[in-house]
């Protein structure tokens, strides 16, 4: 089961989902989680309702609205939820210059100056990884040479990956951690058609 909480950390529903949910990753790209299931009596979830789920949270983002079965009377649900960094893409990056806000503007800085912005407007708007302030991590491997980047009304997720398309790297989000570098872990796997696996598209 699992329990599905309103922003106050009350349990709203608590649901076992059906075949068909998924959690997707793709980096730089997607992280959210689709639940599958169904309810004998229509639940009505906001955005801002999250879920735990193997040790991650994922926010409804955007409304959710059920389809009634006629089959069993019940209502089915497709439940999206994204990870708690990928709401950011509901915020625009803004630059703060002597007091005024600006959603479009260039800057030509190193890589921890421009991740310094996007941690500042993530403390602006409030967000924090259960209670602790985000942190930007350049990893090791990254060229620090200043670079000009131009934003334009860019949403903070866009404007992450504009920050690693720059510096030629990958970003990705590990609890508080915004890191930029290599998202590279453990050995290389060797798969083989034929023998590790049965067939593989060229994508």
């Amino acid at each position: 089961m699992i329990a599905i909480k309103d922003i106050s950390g009350l349990t709203r529903v608590s649901v076992s989902p059906l075949e068909g949910s998924v959690r997707r990753f793709q980096l730089m790209r997607e992280d959210y989680v689709t639940l599958r299931f169904t309810l004998e009596e229509p639940v009505y979830f906001e955005v801002g309702d999250y879920a735990d789920i193997d040790g991650r949270r994922y926010f409804v983002a955007d409304p959710v609205y059920p389809t009634f079965n006629t089959s069993t009377a019940g209502y089915d649900y497709e439940l999206r939820m994204e990870s708690h960094y990928f709401i950011w893409k509901n915020h625009i990056l803004f630059y703060d210059r002597q007091g005024n806000r600006e959603a479009s503007w260039s800057l030509t800085r190193s890589p921890e100056a421009h991740l310094s912005i996007v941690v500042s407007n993530l403390q602006g708007i409030g967000f924090t990884y259960n209670g602790t302030a985000y942190q930007a991590v350049v990893e090791a491997d990254v060229d620090t040479a200043p670079k000009l980047v131009t934003y334009e009304n860019t949403n903070i997720i866009d404007a992450l990956t504009k920050i690693a398309e720059a510096w030629d790297t990958e970003w990705w989000v590990d609890g508080n951690k915004i890191h930029l570098g290599r998202c590279e872990k453990g050995d290389p796997v060797r798969l083989e058609i034929g023998k590790e696996i049965l067939s593989m598209t060229r994508s």
